[in-house]
């Protein structure tokens, strides 16, 4: 039931300043408060896209390279803000946790062994242009912005009783009748729906805050 909020959007793309470029002449695409987005990251991140989500880059629209663009103009903007903060580094662990997860998903839980498991990542990398450090350091990125996030907005997030009553009456209860799926009691689900309000609220908050950066700040499409 855990919803994924307009961050983890964001964040499946990225900065790409750390993914590889070509070593060709590049054009700016974007400025954001002075600092451009060169037409090479674009595409990396777009590469990186089709990466998780196992797309041909032949299958992304004209429409959907520019949705990338704007959420790599997001991404910039909250760097810039995490700038004036004091960093909160994510550990090792976390990140090759997150890695771990990562290769789940590629991969669809066909790793039997630490063998298979690094020539099948390795090969899935390779499709796309990627090596193993380039994705580790992607994660680490992503990580450190989901943490300043976080720590922004949630702890001003307050979830009353009533309110995960009301979503396990008026949404959980209809939608499980509807499936056929027994009820489990409340109390079963009262923290996976607390933190599913609470993802709701992060979503409305995070959107907000990026229209009034992208108020205040200085965006130039090129």
């Amino acid at each position: 039931m855990k919803c994924r909020f307009h961050l983890a959007l964001i964040l499946l793309l990225g900065c790409a300043s750390g993914l590889s470029s070509s070593d060709v002449l590049d054009r700016v695409v974007a400025v954001v408060d002075g600092h451009p987005i060169l037409a090479s990251e674009w595409d990396d991140v777009v590469r990186y896209e089709c990466f998780l989500n196992q797309r041909g880059l032949a299958e992304i629209t004209i429409a959907e390279r520019r949705a990338t663009l704007q959420r790599m103009i997001d991404q910039r903007l909250i760097e810039q803000e995490m700038k004036m903060e004091d960093p909160h580094p994510v550990s090792a662990e976390e990140v090759t946790r997150k890695v771990g997860e990562l290769k789940a998903q590629i991969l669809h839980n066909r790793i039997s062994t630490s063998g298979t498991e690094s020539l099948e990542w390795k090969a899935a990398l390779s499709q796309y242009g990627f090596t193993p450090e380039e994705v580790e350091d992607q994660v680490t990125r992503e990580l450190s912005v989901l943490r300043f996030v976080d720590r922004r907005f949630r702890p001003a997030i307050q979830i009353e009783p009533v309110e995960i009553e009301r979503y396990y009456r008026e949404t959980l209860m209809p939608q499980l009748e509807k499936a056929g799926a027994p009820d489990p009691p409340l109390a079963e689900v009262a923290a996976q729906i607390r933190e599913l309000l609470t993802q709701k609220i992060l979503d409305e908050q995070l959107n907000n805050w990026l229209h009034t950066l992208r108020q205040q700040g200085k965006i130039q499409m090129r």
